[in-house]
């Protein structure tokens, strides 16, 4: 079995950050350009280039956006403030309303990834003192999910099948997931060539045999 792959052609320089939403849609951070541009996306089937149109999110305050998260029921956009102090902020999907921090007086945040059925946020912290954490989608009842054994958590993704948190370890090279009331951790994956210094997790559910697929970006 194979997975075509289009591009997406787009008007981007250096993209830090990618979330999907509904209906065909992206959303890119990029760092150079300092913004976060909603994209809609045309054709890029069979391996042909995908057009992306844009409109911006957000402008002139973004060169510091690491992780998105978007939440398909409240149709609000989550992303990562990574300058000091760092921050989690929601803004609308379109940008017409401005950004709020939610979560505040934040170390090295960087993964992030919603439930909106929940109604929980969940995201990395790769600090002097790292973590993964949880709080409400409005940033309240923030709590240490996971808080030890950890180096440099960066990307996370989640099994709402399984109610579990995947994330990636670039420090101890490794993958591990927790439920989403932080019982059950297991290491998924250490100790291997294909698993170095990773930075990004995704998960497809494969409904045919109920496997799961783990996309890991490495850097």
């Amino acid at each position: 079995m194979f997975l075509e792959v289009a591009d997406v052609e787009g008007s981007w320089s250096t993209i830090v950050g990618v979330t999907y939403g509904e209906d065909g849609t992206m959303f890119v951070a990029d760092i150079t350009l300092d913004t976060i541009e909603r994209y809609s996306i045309n054709e890029g089937y069979l391996s042909q280039p995908a057009i992306a149109t844009n409109q911006t999110v957000v402008y002139r305050k973004a060169n510091t956006s690491e992780g998105l998260a978007y939440d398909w029921v409240n149709k609000n956009l989550y992303c990562v403030n990574s300058e000091k102090p760092a921050s989690i902020n929601v803004i609308s999907n379109n940008g017409q309303f401005p950004s709020v921090k939610i979560l505040k007086n934040l170390d090295k945040p960087r993964g992030l990834a919603v439930d909106p059925k929940e109604a929980y946020l969940y995201w990395t912290d790769w600090g002097d003192v790292p973590m993964i954490g949880k709080a409400g989608l409005d940033g309240s009842n923030p709590t240490k999910l996971v808080h030890t054994d950890l180096g440099w958590v960066n990307g996370l993704t989640l099994d709402f099948q399984a109610r579990r948190v995947y994330w990636v370890d670039s420090k101890l090279d490794r993958v591990e997931y927790v439920g989403f009331d932080g019982d059950g951790r297991r290491i998924l994956i250490q100790n291997s060539l294909k698993v170095q210094h990773p930075f990004g997790i995704a998960l497809h559910q494969v409904m045919r045999n109920q496997q799961l697929l783990l996309l890991i970006q490495n850097i």
